[in-house]
């Protein structure tokens, strides 16, 4: 397993147990996205002659406008944010050495709200 798509299901791991009525995924994954939604994305960088891996998370958080109020999105994202903040992994494949939070986007299309959260994240093997 790549350590990009391993950190990625440990994070999708930890946010599936803090939103369990929420779709959690990557977009690879071979399923039918409901909403809520959070979706993971990360490109990920090796260091040169290192284990040691560098970054981009991109985490899109999505409602159904017709089901939601701008309000409760706002709310959903700030919890989603608050998980990130904290996020500690219990894995026996990858850990984080640390995360940052870059920016976030926010927008409404085909009625649906959507805001990516954008975080620069240090990670590696567990050792």
């Amino acid at each position: 397993m790549s350590l990009d798509l391993a950190i990625c299901n440990a994070i999708r791991e930890k946010l599936q147990d803090a939103f369990p009525d929420v779709f959690v995924g990557l977009p690879h994954d071979n399923e039918r996205v409901t909403f809520p939604a959070i979706i993971l994305d990360l490109q990920g960088n090796s260091l040169l002659s290192s284990p040691l891996w560098t970054g981009q998370l991109a985490i899109s958080v999505s409602q159904q406008a017709d089901d939601s109020t701008a309000q409760q999105h706002i709310d959903f994202v700030a919890g989603v944010a608050s998980e990130m903040d904290g996020i500690t992994l219990d894995s026996d494949v990858v850990q984080i050495y640390g995360i940052v939070s870059k920016s976030s986007d926010g927008q409404n299309t085909d009625r649906h709200w959507t805001t990516t959260l954008n975080y620069t994240i240090g990670y590696g093997p567990t050792t």
